[in-house]
């Protein structure tokens, strides 16, 4: 099967949730309700499941992968708070923070082979949360007397912690695993369908193209899976982690950084318009982001 045929689904999928919208079917109730069943529920649970029925073992190169991950976001943070007094945290963010569950799920069931697949399932499983996990902690460090176990909250960070107990622990039963199987059938449908919806045309004809947008948008497609993959064969990966973690790290910006930042008091248009940007960027070069998967694996 070539490249293209991978991708087509996808693109079909996010056009369908175009659709919708500007035909004027996906409201803004729908979209209330279907990110909250989405985004509260049905990923949870699939972060939950893939995390407490994990058959991987917890090696060097998967601790150096998470790792390589939060020396990025320190090394991002610290330059975007030199570089952008003014929107610097808003920028980093966007910078790091991919849209790993909506986007890097389903293209990683389409691009990775079969037999890999478990395994890129784990660590984006992981990395959602952590990296949320980790935009907290360095926010609230700046602030004082602000809790960074706030995120415990999350219902993904919440997923994850669990999925950890049940696989540590054994606390797991098959009929358990059936109803999650059943339950988040749709899962990564409708996580594309809520990114066609939120894809706005209009406002990126709307949208002020800025510098500031221009290079988060070079940092989260190019800087950051490029700077990971360099730094993996230094230390030595697998091939197989290189490319899971260029897809993963490549995803654009993610859906989700509007509201965490409106939390922080820390949003602006810059968010909007890097998300709708990004991610017609990424959209764009998803046939070369398989070529080089397939390259890779």
């Amino acid at each position: 099967m070539n490249i293209l045929e991978l991708v087509i689904p996808i693109y079909v999928i996010v056009l369908l949730g175009w659709w919708l919208k500007n035909s004027k079917h996906y409201t803004s109730e729908v979209n209330e309700f279907i990110s909250f069943i989405t985004y509260r529920i049905l990923l949870p649970l699939s972060i939950f499941d893939k995390i407490a029925t994990a058959q991987v073992d917890i090696n060097r190169q998967t601790l150096l992968f998470y790792g390589v991950m939060f020396a990025q976001m320190i090394v991002y943070y610290f330059l975007w708070a030199k570089l952008d007094k003014k929107r610097g945290f808003e920028a980093f963010v966007n910078g790091v923070r991919g849209n790993v569950i909506y986007l890097g799920f389903p293209v990683m069931i389409q691009i990775l082979p079969v037999e890999i697949l478990p395994l890129g399932m784990v660590l984006a499983s992981a990395l959602s949360p952590m990296t949320l996990f980790g935009v907290e902690v360095i926010y609230r460090s700046k602030q004082s007397g602000a809790n960074p176990l706030k995120i415990l909250k999350n219902p993904l960070v919440q997923g994850l912690l669990v999925g950890i107990i049940f696989n540590i622990t054994g606390l797991w039963h098959p009929l358990l695993g059936e109803v999650i199987s059943q339950a988040t059938k749709p899962t990564m449908f409708l996580a594309l369908i809520i990114v066609g919806a939120n894809f706005d045309i209009s406002s990126m004809k709307k949208a002020e193209i800025s510098l500031r947008m221009i290079l988060v948008i070079i940092n989260k497609l190019i800087l950051l899976p490029i700077g990971f993959t360099i730094i993996a064969y230094l230390l030595g990966f697998e091939l197989v982690y290189i490319a899971i973690g260029i897809v993963l790290f490549s995803a654009p910006c993610a859906v989700s950084n509007f509201v965490l930042l409106a939390e922080l008091d820390q949003v602006s248009d810059l968010t909007t318009n890097t998300t709708i940007f990004a991610t017609a960027v990424y959209l764009i070069l998803l046939p070369l982001l398989g070529y080089i998967v397939n390259i890779l694996v």
